[in-house]
């Protein structure tokens, strides 16, 4: 059985989540307009289960690594088979590790419904979709604003304006939630688009609770 679930592509998708872009909090948008987006079927904050479903044939699914080549400049993408039950247990694993989030990255089997997309990172809260990366093969993009404007056209999400106006300026606020474009000339991934919970914010109020208890658990049973 394969084990892709590791503690540093929580730490991944945390730095993704938190970021070290500047982020526009003026924009418009709305939570609720966060919580109506769909890629090809894929709703923010669908069960787990019915997520891996989507990605999953005759049982099994296509897991991705990814591992980033200084040298080159890029990031290089391996593909490997795994079994759904063994995709669930090892989420449900790191979760019980990760104060309720855990995350995986899977390539659709689909390829007619999931045309131009090579692959999406999933991340779940209480075993609900709670980071969504869409990870895009084409189109090719004349530039960052054109598309930021077709995504925002096409899933009706209202993008601040500071989006384009030359800052490189790629997440901004709806709400609690965040949603980011980025984009990449050197990788065969072109393009991604992500939408995030304040999942960050949320497991570091669970860890200090933790430690908290802890503490006075030790507190309280402590002999001089």
């Amino acid at each position: 059985m394969k084990i892709f679930f590791i503690l540093a592509a929580v730490t991944m998708l945390f730095s993704t989540i938190i970021g070290q872009n500047t982020v526009d909090k003026s924009s418009t948008c709305s939570e609720q307009d966060v919580k109506r987006i769909s890629s090809r079927g894929i709703r923010f904050g669908m069960d787990q289960e019915e997520v891996i479903r989507q990605f999953s044939e005759n049982g099994g699914l296509t897991g991705v690594r990814g591992e980033y080549l200084q040298e080159q400049g890029r990031t290089r993408y391996t593909y490997f088979e795994d079994q759904a039950q063994a995709v669930l247990a090892g989420l449900q694993s790191m979760a019980a590790r990760n104060f309720g989030y855990s995350v995986v990255s899977l390539a659709p089997k689909d390829k007619t419904r999931f045309e131009g997309i090579a692959h999406y990172d999933l991340g779940f809260l209480d075993k609900k979709l709670s980071f969504l990366r869409v990870n895009y093969l084409k189109p090719k993009w004349k530039d960052q604003e054109q598309f930021i404007q077709r995504v925002s056209e096409v899933l009706n999400l209202r993008v601040p304006k500071s989006s384009f106006d030359g800052r490189s300026l790629d997440r901004f606020q709806c709400g609690t939630y965040s949603v980011g474009f980025t984009q990449s000339f050197n990788d065969e991934i072109r393009s991604s688009f992500q939408i995030s919970a304040p999942v960050n914010e949320i497991t570091q109020e669970r860890r200090r609770k933790a430690e908290d208890e802890e503490r006075e658990k030790d507190i309280k049973g402590f002999k001089p």
